[in-house]
């Protein structure tokens, strides 16, 4: 299965986390929201889906399961 990463369109918090995805040459994809009234309107849909536990950026879906805060993703992928 592919992973895929959400976040902004800037490096920041995520940076780390598509480095250790290139590093492991894991499937993933990118789901990139612009820094827009769009963007963020597309950010609080998700961030009120009923699986989300948190609404934090960045998150990674991986096969079904989400999992937020880059320094748990990091944890998660290592």
């Amino acid at each position: 299965m592919t992973i895929t990463l959400t976040y902004w369109s800037v490096r920041g918090l995520a940076e780390a986390i598509r480095h250790i995805l290139r590093y492991q040459d894991e499937p993933w994809e990118e789901n990139t929201l612009q820094i827009s009234s769009e963007g963020f309107g597309d950010w609080m849909k998700m961030r009120d889906a009923d699986d989300m536990p948190f609404g934090n950026l960045p998150f990674i879906d991986d096969d079904g399961k989400k999992v937020t805060q880059s320094i748990t993703i990091l944890r998660y992928l290592g």
